[in-house]
């Protein structure tokens, strides 16, 4: 679902499992922001097009992996940091 970053909020079910996984063209408004928010919205655009695989880990965390090490990581709300 699109929407102005940072992302809105999402839900959905999540089951142990890894593999490879890809992104296409992204898409934003270009809308102006003050900073920090333009940074860490090309920040976020620019890892989310590295990533090439995920892992879910514990029903309450989604990785995001790319081939230099680098990751997005998305927590449950409701889960222990």
């Amino acid at each position: 679902r699109g929407g102005p970053l940072p992302p809105d909020p999402a839900t959905a079910d999540l089951a142990d499992v890894a593999g490879p996984i890809s992104f296409g063209a992204m898409v934003s408004t270009r809308m102006a922001c003050e900073e920090p928010a333009m940074g860490i919205e090309q920040a976020y655009l620019a890892a989310l097009s590295k990533v090439t695989r995920y892992e879910i880990r514990n029903r309450s965390e989604l990785l995001l992996l790319a081939a230099d090490d680098s990751r997005i990581r998305f927590r449950r709300e409701d889960a222990t940091p």
